[in-house]
């Protein structure tokens, strides 16, 4: 994916990798596809900066897909949790009716 923005700077998103933007003052951004015609998918999550941080510079943070590392969090069902005995807890409680109180 290419990206860039009215101040000039832009490059490239590889696959696998990340990009943290702050927009801040006085910045238009754009993202487009590669004309390369290949087909990816991208996620985008917008934070919403404090007041006293509206105008701060802009700025980005690339990060390459090797320094981005791949964990395996113990899901099953409706349950995301840290560890198997983790998982297995909460299934225990949501059959004996103590997941859920109040």
């Amino acid at each position: 994916m290419e990206h860039k923005d009215s101040l000039g700077q832009g490059g490239q998103l590889a696959a696998g990798s990340a990009q943290w933007m702050t927009a801040g003052h006085g910045i238009v951004h754009s993202e487009m596809p590669n004309p390369d015609g290949n087909v990816f998918w991208g996620l985008q999550l917008w934070v919403n900066l404090p007041r006293a941080q509206k105008l701060m510079k802009p700025r980005y943070q690339s990060v390459a897909p090797d320094r981005i590392p791949e964990l395996s969090v113990a899901r099953r069902g409706p349950f995301v949790m840290n560890t198997q005995a983790e998982l297995e807890q909460a299934f225990e409680d949501y059959q004996n009716g103590t997941l859920i109180s109040g």
